[in-house]
């Protein structure tokens, strides 16, 4: 039997990636002005038309990238993401070495 995959799942794979990459887990923050901008280079989960889809954030004014190029099932995107996951992983390594 295969496992159901839950937003919840797919929102802590985003916070690792997040993790990976050095980011905050919020795509914005407030200024001292009480405006509200992007944090560029934060992943974060979108969905539309039934599907899911990772984006990270490109500029402060919220353009953002789509990193896979369009809306998943959640178990298509979770298997995305752990591949992207494991990608990170491996070049930090080599950087390390």
């Amino acid at each position: 039997m295969t496992q159901r995959i839950t937003n919840a799942m797919i929102e802590r794979k985003c916070a690792h990636l997040n993790a990976l990459a050095g980011m905050p887990a919020d795509a914005w923050h407030t200024l001292a002005d009480g405006t509200r901008e992007s944090v560029p280079g934060v992943y974060w989960i979108g969905g539309a038309y039934g599907g899911v889809a990772l984006y990270r954030m490109e500029n402060t004014e919220g353009g953002v990238r789509d990193v896979f190029g369009g809306y998943y099932t959640k178990r298509e995107l979770l298997d995305r993401m752990n591949a992207y996951t494991l990608g990170m992983r491996n070049v930090q390594e080599q950087m390390e070495d």
